[in-house]
């Protein structure tokens, strides 16, 4: 399970390997949907270099919203490290 924390964190996220791949998909919940199983490939990391917090952002599979939810830096660099792209926020 993904580090939480009390700033909001998305403690329901999980990231697992899609068996016989280098893939992997985030268990993350929209609010509208509940549970969904996004590709980590689909997934954006925003986390301005000198911060604590961050964000990343989904299209939900089932219902076609960008979500965007907290996360602190751990947690970028374990979506990173699982496939998540970078963007800088500016």
């Amino acid at each position: 399970m993904l580090k939480s924390a009390a700033t909001g964190v998305d403690a329901m996220a999980m990231i697992r390997r899609v068996e016989g791949s280098d893939e992997a998909t985030l268990s993350t919940r929209c609010p509208h949907c509940g549970i969904v199983e996004v590709p980590t490939l689909a997934v954006t990391v925003w986390h301005p270099h000198g911060e604590e917090g961050g964000r990343y952002s989904f299209i939900c599979p089932r219902c076609g919203a960008v979500k965007n939810k907290a996360i602190d830096a751990d947690t970028a660099g374990i979506l990173w490290a699982a496939g998540a792209s970078r963007a800088d926020d500016g």
